[in-house]
């Protein structure tokens, strides 16, 4: 799924499909993230976007 196309549609997708998150996809993501609306158009946000592999699973192996 492309997922310009998925934020252009705006709805709520009930049935997704597994996928590899792969940097590509990442870097697609933080694109699209530039096109979210804003109050009156001011754009006040900056976006920051942080990747942590094998976050859930070290969190995890601690417990």
């Amino acid at each position: 799924m492309d997922f310009a196309w998925l934020a252009e549609k705006r709805g709520a997708f009930r049935s997704l499909t597994k996928c590899q998150i792969t940097p590509d996809l990442i870097r697609d993501l933080a694109d699209t993230l530039k096109l979210a609306p804003s109050y009156f158009n001011n754009q006040p946000w900056k976006n920051d976007l942080f990747i942590y592999h094998n976050y859930y699973k070290e969190i995890a192996d601690k417990e």
